[in-house]
């Protein structure tokens, strides 16, 4: 699909930049001067002026050359802010052949994470210290040095840093030579000079740098690569299980694409301000502490997260890194895939966790959430400017894009799959690529298989469809059904123009025979593919089915393979729920039902109290992943009843689902559990905080936790995996003076992750005085800019009053919160704004939120803005219609709350 595309001249082709950067990391300057030497080839004759991205750096000369020839210095040195871009005009025309530009030039390490930025850290006496380090996706290696910053625009880097002596730099590429300079001046401190070895072509984006005070771990991968892991000081041993899922991870890898990791070496590093979770630079992969430091006595979610930000960070080292999109608009190949193969790759090292039954509740729930939205955009969403991206690092590029690669391997098959991808790099290693390109390495892998007629309705449109089941009849060994399918929106409005979308949806079907308890046969079955509006009849084969059996269960969509939502009868949800009951369905179709299930009723497909029905069938549930489904369901219902009188009988209704598996796990941990124990007993305890805060014994329990915890903030009387919702219970019954002491404790635990749990339960506190003086701490700058948002949350998620709190003191202070940011990552205000003007149910609040943006334009965040608000619209009618609900009236005798 292509785009118009706003770039620098394709005449001038940058070959090589030889890049030295001289560090100044003193107060208050913070500064660096750099040289750059790039290397170029002209296209075109008569060139008079050469055009470079370049951002917030200030510029001390210009020269071009001829190669051996002699240089003209620039005339005319020009800038355009908006389009964050310099011009160097020359006197003497320039024709086709290669050049050489000669500049020298300013910039400084900014702290808004963004650029070659600093952070601040403790050194190992504990002093303060300042590090630096770079973020350039998408569109800040221009804040280091002149350059076409695009995708496409592949070049050598060679760099040199100078920088004083006791600091260690890391780059890309291995060091190639250190030299220590001779001081300045007497009892100046010494410098060296660390000249790293030339980049393979890369992208602009991919290019990194480190200089600071780190420790390190080291390891080999099995194929000899150098891995190692830097930590601020004293934090190594942080690094250990980080280091050993890496090196995993890379000879998977190697092995999966049949293409060696081409670098020398492996670097990851943990950054102690960053506003993304990680980033994959070419051989030196940054991380938010929290998603790659450690402790042994860390939760089993934090384990599964930091495992998958490494498997996803170190998929891109191939899928982006060695082969990337050449524009924007093709994100989702670098997002998308290294979501899908972050979990390929969880589960070959953790086979134990269950991972593709997570993906159901995890990834795809997310992409459907947000797919279903009119105001969300297609997975190959079209970029006229390199600033547009940031508005499509979200759910559809990485979780849609990961299930539309589930798509293709559920229909392909795992053996042409793979070998579809081994074709594709090796077909395009260090190039740019299309969609396209991908679509027909698999389609030749595969025979011939249609792949980008199929896979064009899934990433060129926005939106997926609902499939409504028809009839479904018994004949003696078939079983036949008729589908139609129909574009789904959370809101189920009817836009001009639904009928004419529609998917190439295969059609995979589970069903029992229904001929009794100990003679029950599931299957799985292609059917075929559904490629119109429908209705069309599906027979499958159908071995020992009864003709006119009443008893049969069809489960559509078997194994969740493909980011659809199904609709089914109330007499087929019933026999359904029967089959969650008996765990007949497999995990992912059980967690996959109730989802699609719950998204259906808030649409007005299914009456509310048939999704309380469905609920109902999990009482006896023991797998993780379909209880993390039940929370989610439970969790929205939670936030469209708050605060009304509705609210008290879901709370009960809660209490006696989760009874019997929350009696079962208990809240201590033991010596048996399993690594799905510790993440099942995680959300049990997580839906007690939520629904049942006032029940004596949770209450107790928690506590005493909080008394535990607030005497020892860095021990372990608390489990890691209880440690927020516990958090949040303790101090929603707590006083002012125990709000101060858990605010102290910020600053007494030792791991990011604690410091998050206790950002997570602050706002939980009773007093709406209390709640609004976290707000005013967490904007005062007592937290990291990267941090902020996360108390803000608790606030709004805290009760009906903390989220109006939360929306008001974000409209108060909206001005000095953007000035707090100013060129930070745009990703960091979205979030603020998500938080706080999200998770509403009333159109009133909705057109409140358009106005304000009227009057407060953010236009990076406009699509953010209007989701927010069509969500809101949607949570609004969902409400009427539970209102009216027979099934939901307390007044009802009958009520299924029961």
């Amino acid at each position: 699909m292509a785009s118009v595309r706003e770039t620098l001249p394709a005449w001038f082709v940058p070959e090589e930049y030889d890049v030295r950067l001289t560090l100044d990391l003193a107060p208050p300057l913070f500064r660096f001067e750099g040289a750059l030497a790039l290397s170029a080839e002209l296209l075109k004759d008569d060139v008079k002026a050469i055009t470079l991205h370049s951002k917030e750096l200030a510029y001390l000369s210009c020269s071009v050359a001829r190669l051996g020839g002699k240089a003209q210095d620039a005339v005319s040195t020009t800038f355009n802010a908006k389009e964050s871009t310099v011009t160097f005009g020359f006197a003497e025309p320039l024709d086709k052949g290669k050049i050489v530009l000669n500049i020298g030039y300013i910039g400084t390490h900014n702290n808004q994470m963004a650029g070659f930025y600093r952070s601040g850290y403790k050194d190992a006496e504990g002093n303060p210290a300042v590090m630096v380090s770079t973020q350039f996706e998408a569109i800040d290696a221009r804040r280091c040095l002149p350059c076409v910053d695009e995708p496409s625009a592949k070049a050598v880097f060679k760099a040199t840093l100078v920088l004083d002596e006791h600091l260690t730099a890391l780059s890309n590429m291995p060091e190639a030579e250190v030299t220590v300079l001779p001081a300045a001046k007497a009892g100046a401190p010494r410098k060296k000079r660390v000249a790293f070895m030339p980049s393979p072509r890369m992208s602009s984006y991919l290019l990194a740098f480190a200089v600071g005070e780190f420790d390190f771990l080291q390891a080999r991968t099995k194929h000899g690569v150098l891995v190692r892991v830097f930590t601020p000081p004293t934090k190594a041993k942080l690094g250990t299980f980080a280091l050993d899922v890496a090196t995993q991870a890379l000879d998977l890898y190697d092995d999966y694409f049949a293409a060696p990791y081409p670098l020398p070496k492996l670097d990851m590093i943990a950054i102690p301000e960053f506003a993304m979770g990680a980033m994959e630079n070419w051989g030196l992969v940054t991380y938010r502490e929290v998603e790659v430091l450690i402790a042994e006595s860390a939760s089993a979610e934090q384990k599964q997260r930091v495992t998958t930000v490494i498997t996803h960070e170190l998929a891109h080292q191939w899928f982006g890194n060695l082969v990337t999109m050449a524009w924007w608009d093709g994100l989702w190949l670098n997002e998308g895939f290294a979501s899908w193969m972050q979990s390929y790759a969880a589960d070959k090292i953790f086979p134990e966790w269950n991972v593709w039954s997570q993906f159901v509740v995890d990834d795809q729930a997310a992409a459907l959430g947000l797919d279903s939205l009119a105001s969300s955009h297609p997975v190959q969403v079209p970029i006229r400017k390199g600033e547009e991206v940031e508005e499509v690092f979200d759910a559809i590029s990485y979780h849609k894009g990961a299930c539309v690669v589930q798509l293709v391997h559920a229909y392909l098959g795992p053996e042409a799959f793979r070998n579809g991808l081994r074709l594709y790099m090796a077909r395009h290693a260090y190039q740019n690529t299309e969609t396209k390109d991908l679509w027909k390495a698999w389609e030749d892998a595969a025979g011939g298989k249609p792949v980008a007629s199929i896979m064009r309705s899934w990433t060129e449109q926005l939106g997926f469809p609902v499939l409504t089941v028809g009839k479904i009849e018994a004949g003696d060994g078939t079983l036949s059904f008729s589908v139609s399918q129909k574009w789904f929106l959370a809101d189920g409005s009817k836009p001009a123009g639904i009928e004419s979308k529609v998917w190439s949806v295969p059609v995979l079907v589970a069903y029992s025979t229904g001929a009794g308890s100990d003679d029950i046969v599931v299957s799985d079955v292609d059917a075929g593919m559904l490629e119109s509006a429908g209705p069309k009849t599906f027979t499958v084969e159908a071995k020992g089915i009864a003709p006119g059996s009443q008893q049969v269960w069809v489960k559509l969509n078997a194994g969740q393979n493909v980011p659809v939502r199904v609709a089914y009868d109330v007499a087929d949800v019933q026999r359904l729920s029967r089959a969650v009951r008996s765990k007949e369905l497999d995990s992912r179709d059980r967690a996959g039902l109730l989802l699609d299930a719950y998204a259906l009723a808030k649409a007005g497909t299914v009456d509310p109290g048939t999704l309380l029905v469905l609920l109902s069938a999990y009482q006896s549930e023991d797998n993780m992943a379909v209880w993390d489904a039940v929370e989610q369901a439970l969790n929205g219902l939670a936030t469209l009843l708050r605060g009304t009188d509705m609210e008290r009988s879901l709370d009960g209704f809660v209490a006696n689902l989760i009874s019997d598996r929350a009696k079962a796990l208990g809240w201590d941990e033991r010596e048996s559990d399993s690594h799905l124990d510790k993440l099942s007993r995680a959300i049990l305890v997580r839906l007690q905080a939520k629904f049942m805060a006032n029940d004596p014994d949770v209450k107790a329990r928690c506590a005493a936790m909080l008394s535990a915890f607030l005497a020892d903030p860095d021990g372990n009387k608390v489990p890691a995996d209880l440690k927020q919702p516990v958090l949040r219970v303790g101090l929603q019954h707590a006083s002012r003076k125990e709000l101060e002491q858990a605010i102290a404790a910020v600053d007494a635990v030792s791991t990011i992750a604690q410091k998050k749990d206790l950002y997570g339960a602050l706002g939980f506190t009773p007093a709406l005085a209390d709640k609004q003086h976290v707000l005013e701490w967490t904007t005062s700058g007592a937290v990291k800019l990267q941090d902020f948002f996360y108390p803000m949350a608790s606030v709004a998620q805290s009760s009906a009053q903390g989220g109006e709190l939360a929306f008001e003191f974000m409209r108060e202070h909206f001005g000095r919160i953007r000035g707090m940011l100013q060129s930070a990552s745009p990703s960091l205000l979205m979030g603020v704004i998500a938080y706080c003007a999200g998770g509403f149910a009333s159109m009133e609040r909705a057109k409140e939120i358009e106005e304000f943006f009227v009057q407060h334009p953010v236009p990076l965040a406009t699509r953010k803005v209007q989701q927010i608000c069509e969500n809101t619209r949607a949570n609004a009618a969902f409400v009427a219609r539970i209102r009216v609900s027979c099934r939901f009236a307390l007044s009802c005798a009958s009520c299924a709350w029961g």
